[in-house]
């Protein structure tokens, strides 16, 4: 199973659950159930302003939830890479020094987690997902307008292509 397939599935779910909305508002508002937000706009086109609202958030949201799983992904890989350089040992003095290695890089920062596959991944998958972490981090952090140059704006979609690209070229 692809890492993000669950979270892009509510994704989607949601997304299509937005567009439907946005669909019944423009067709018939009038036949709206009276308990829904949506029977208590003023008009149609607040309605529809809201839904727009809600989806530019699902979006922002997924860009988080893709970036944490990533991150999921890259430790565990790192606790597994620990786990196999810690067998390949064969002295007490090396099973140390390696074990003490890796409890240092479980606490690294992501910034550091990233740096660590500099040499591993190709230049081309690295610069996107840190793209994709900048981002990440805006959102995170309440989303400050306007968005700092040096953050670019992120799709969920290709938030997603970005990261598996990385993760793949892991063999994950």
């Amino acid at each position: 199973m692809e890492p993000f397939e669950g979270v892009w599935s509510w994704y989607q779910y949601a997304g299509d659950s937005i567009r439907l909305a946005a669909q019944q508002v423009e067709a018939d508002p009038d036949s709206i159930p009276p308990g829904l937000v949506f029977s208590q706009h003023a008009s149609p086109q607040e309605a529809l302003s809201n839904l727009a609202k809600a989806r530019a958030e699902l979006n922002d949201l997924m860009v988080l939830v893709l970036f944490a799983v990533f991150e999921q992904a890259l430790r565990g890989h790192l606790a597994q890479t620990s786990a196999d350089a810690h067998r390949s040992v064969s002295s007490e003095t090396q099973a140390s020094l390696v074990s003490g290695a890796f409890k240092r890089l479980e606490k690294c920062s992501l910034e550091q987690l990233l740096a660590l596959y500099r040499n591993v991944v190709e230049a081309g998958l690295l610069k996107p997902a840190q793209h994709v972490k900048a981002y990440r981090n805006w959102v995170a952090h309440g989303k400050k307008e306007p968005r700092p140059a040096e953050v670019p704006e992120v799709a969920p979609a290709g938030a997603r292509d970005s990261l598996t690209r990385f993760l793949r070229a892991l063999g994950l």
